[in-house]
């Protein structure tokens, strides 16, 4: 059970890889799916249902207790259903009704999945999975929900994944180019807030050269993607200081961000 204090420290930042916030006021959100299976495949992670990301700060979503429970519900449900997810790592105690400032709150703690519980649902056979994601897709490997997209067919960049693998597992001579970008990225993924122009400064720096995906960047960063996709990806692409990797399909599930050349930061 999460102590008051704590879940009060958790609301005063920013969502970031082991931290996600949602609404859910129309129900379970199905990109849930999706984070679980990205917190399970990493380090673990904690959702909380009924929180809303927000400019400055989180904030409750204004959920009751009985909607609380009728999102638990239909996670439990939806958890050990075989035909909806492939493998189902919770106790009842990774999951807890929380109240916050007189809303609830359902809080998910994620535990990192066991080599065995990843590898054994690599070839799950339930193609209706797939409903399960939304259009922005984890950049994990190994993913529980074995629906990713086929590797991009675009070379030429010095940091070329795909937003269906991790950016720094797998291949080893990957790692120091993620080191360098771990570099840029720090002051803003130590600071609580930023200034917008040196939150696009550093994406412009970040994509120098190379695609990266919004869950790339958000790990980089420690912002959420919707943050950094809606405040600042956007109006970088808008001014042309960005260009999309599949420029035909802006929503693209693999969609990729590189910085214009003859762009400075």
């Amino acid at each position: 059970m999460t102590q008051q204090t704590s879940l009060f420290e958790v609301l005063a930042r920013h969502e970031g890889v082991d931290t996600e916030y949602k609404a859910a006021r129309g129900g379970l959100p199905k990109s849930l799916w999706e984070t679980y299976s990205a917190f399970a495949n990493t380090a673990g992670g904690t959702l909380y249902l009924g929180v809303k990301e927000g400019d400055d700060s989180p904030s409750t979503a204004g959920l009751t207790e009985a909607d609380v429970d009728k999102l638990r519900g239909e996670f439990w449900a939806t958890l050990n259903n075989p035909q909806k997810v492939s493998a189902n790592i919770l106790q009842e105690h990774h999951v807890s009704v929380e109240t916050y400032q007189g809303d609830a709150i359902l809080v998910i703690e994620v535990p990192r999945a066991t080599r065995s519980e990843r590898s054994s649902d690599t070839s799950s056979p339930h193609s209706d999975t797939s409903s399960l994601h939304s259009d922005t897709s984890s950049p994990h490997s190994d993913t529980m929900f074995p629906h990713s997209e086929p590797s991009s067919p675009h070379k030429g960049t010095t940091f070329p994944h795909s937003e269906g693998s991790s950016p720094h597992s797998g291949a080893d001579e990957h790692a120091p180019a993620w080191e360098a970008l771990q570099r840029i990225a720090a002051p803003v993924a130590a600071a609580k807030r930023t200034q917008p122009e040196t939150m696009q400064a550093t994406l412009l720096k970040l994509c120098q050269g190379r695609f990266l995906t919004l869950r790339q960047l958000s790990e980089l960063l420690q912002r959420s993607p919707k943050n950094i996709g809606e405040r600042h990806v956007a109006p970088l692409v808008k001014a042309g200081k960005l260009e999309l990797r599949y420029p035909n399909v802006p929503n693209h599930r693999q969609q990729g961000y590189r910085t214009v050349e003859g762009t400075t930061a």
